[in-house]
């Protein structure tokens, strides 16, 4: 296990170089001068002379080779310096460090929802498999997956908060009450697509033969399902549950800034607005870090949950 773990880690490695020379790259090229824009800013959307465009960008490393720019982040994102954000001056890895807990709230709470949802609907349905429950589940999880998610949260507002008015409409103050409705927002995506995998995993579980050989020795469905289908059936799902994490944090940027919260989403959006390079790098390179991570602690859960599974050769 302790091999495979070390082997996995060196595999980040060329994929986290990856993601910061396309990121880089990508952000380079793309049209506008962040020095003029940094100045736009702080004058007060006055263009700036371009005598002090050009002092910024000599102060920035703008006027440098791209290789060299990006060798000079590379070099400072291993010692977990991530550069200074062009807009504010403050360093990318505390702006991160700062938002990073609201997003990370966010997408556990989200999954929880995905989680109670998606897992006794998936369950019924497989067991009631071609029943008007079973067609009404798989109905209900096509219009989640179909509904976008800005388009659910502005109808979430529309009827729970400015109607109802039980859930504050914007805001990340107060109790769980400001997480609710984006909680929701962004779970119920995640639940109609991991309800389709439960339901299909179940099905294929339930059709083995030691399922067929535990309901001959007269157990009912409910032990059926608790003691020998329910495990077996979860571990795809496992796999799943952890890409939700990478899709969370992609679906943030739409949700944190529609309900006016902050976090990574929101700081990416910002970033992206005002062309400030630093941030954009840092907030990517930190969420490809998280969804790389996550993974690797799926893979690692596997071996708890299913002790068939082995990573190294001599175990097997």
């Amino acid at each position: 296990m302790l091999s495979y773990i070390i082997k996995r880690l060196f595999v980040l490695i060329p994929i986290l170089l990856g993601v910061s020379i396309i990121t880089f790259s990508l952000v380079y090229f793309t049209p506008g001068d962040p020095a003029r824009q940094a100045l736009r800013q702080q004058m007060g959307g006055e263009d700036p002379p371009p005598a002090a465009v050009e002092q910024v960008r000599d102060e920035m490393g703008l006027n440098q080779p791209l290789h060299i720019q990006y060798y000079n982040w590379l070099k400072g994102a291993v010692r977990g310096d991530l550069g200074e954000s062009m807009v504010t001056g403050n360093p990318v890895t505390q702006e991160i460090i700062r938002v990073f807990p609201y997003t990370l709230k966010l997408s556990l709470f989200s999954m929880l929802v995905a989680i109670v949802i998606a897992v006794p609907i998936g369950i019924i349905s497989a067991l009631k498999h071609n029943s008007i429950i079973d067609y009404l589940s798989m109905i209900g999880a096509l219009i989640g997956v179909s509904m976008p998610n800005f388009w659910l949260a502005l109808l979430l507002m529309l009827v729970f908060s400015i109607h109802l008015g039980i859930f504050p409409v914007y805001g990340s103050g107060g109790g769980i009450e400001t997480l609710i409705l984006p909680g929701i927002t962004l779970g119920t995506g995640m639940a109609a697509m991991t309800t389709r995998l439960i339901r299909s995993s179940m099905l294929d579980v339930l059709m083995q033969e030691y399922t067929e050989f535990a309901k001959a020795k007269g157990l009912s469905n409910w032990e059926v399902v608790n003691r020998h289908a329910l495990k077996n059936a979860m571990i795809p799902v496992i796999t799943y549950l952890g890409l939700q994490i990478g899709w969370a944090f992609e679906g943030a940027v739409i949700v944190e800034n529609i309900f006016a919260r902050p976090g990574i989403g929101r700081l990416l959006y910002d970033a992206v607005s005002a062309r400030d390079f630093p941030v954009i790098q840092g907030v990517v390179l930190y969420i490809t870090v998280v969804f790389v991570m996550v993974n690797l602690l799926i893979d690692i859960l596997y071996v708890l949950i299913d002790p068939r599974i082995k990573y190294n050769k001599r175990e097997t």
